[in-house]
């Protein structure tokens, strides 16, 4: 079962994290999140930022005492961190059961075929979407002037957490970023991102 998705907008300090904190590996937010919040006392939280590149992802963090984000993937904070606690026992059982850390809205794990669908998975996933828009993609930043641009910095985006991504969730995140699956070619093509129509789960693209 996981953990009800109830968010909040947590509180960004003037570094990513205190002295004796490393920064862990890339593409590894979730599980960096659940280490170092079992090794430094620290609580886990997982939901939405904002990167540099000012496009939302899904994402793991940690927070203090003061419900201050502790930022342990990204070399930099982000501008925004929107998500939901949960508590450190759940998600070290999620990891000794299956391998991975996402506990609350475990959505890429659905899209890439290794859990069941959860039988609310359409309504969580239309609310996250819904709350994504309402966070930044209605006001993307002026210097991303064109569909190009905002498909290039999506495209980025998702694939900063993962190396293979669903075309179905492709054209998903390009819908919602007002984004045509025509531009979003374009910027595949020019990103150096490959496209695999057979794959084990159906079509996707792929980086190297």
């Amino acid at each position: 079962m996981t953990t009800p998705w109830d968010p909040k907008e947590w509180r960004i300090g003037d570094r990513p994290r205190p002295k004796g904190i490393r920064k862990h590996a890339d593409q590894s937010c979730h599980f960096n999140a659940w280490k170092v919040a079992v090794d430094k006392n620290l609580r886990y939280v997982e939901g939405v930022a904002i990167s540099s590149v000012r496009m939302p992802i899904h994402h793991a963090w940690c927070v203090d005492a003061d419900d201050q984000v502790v930022e342990v993937t990204w070399s930099e904070l982000g501008s925004l961190y929107y998500g939901t606690e949960a508590p450190i026992k759940e998600v070290s059982a999620r990891i000794a059961e299956n391998g991975y850390a996402e506990l609350i809205f475990p959505y890429t794990r659905v899209m890439e075929g290794f859990i069941k669908v959860p039988p609310d998975y359409e309504e969580q996933q239309e609310r996250f979407m819904e709350q994504l828009r309402d966070l930044q993609l209605r006001d993307l930043p002026s210097k991303y002037k064109t569909k190009l641009e905002i498909a290039e910095n999506l495209l980025r985006n998702l694939f900063s957490e993962s190396k293979r991504v669903p075309i179905e969730g492709v054209v998903r995140a390009g819908r919602d970023a007002g984004v045509s699956y025509r531009t979003l070619q374009r910027a595949r093509v020019k990103l150096g991102i490959r496209s695999v129509p057979n794959g084990p789960y159906g079509a996707f693209w792929e980086t190297s």
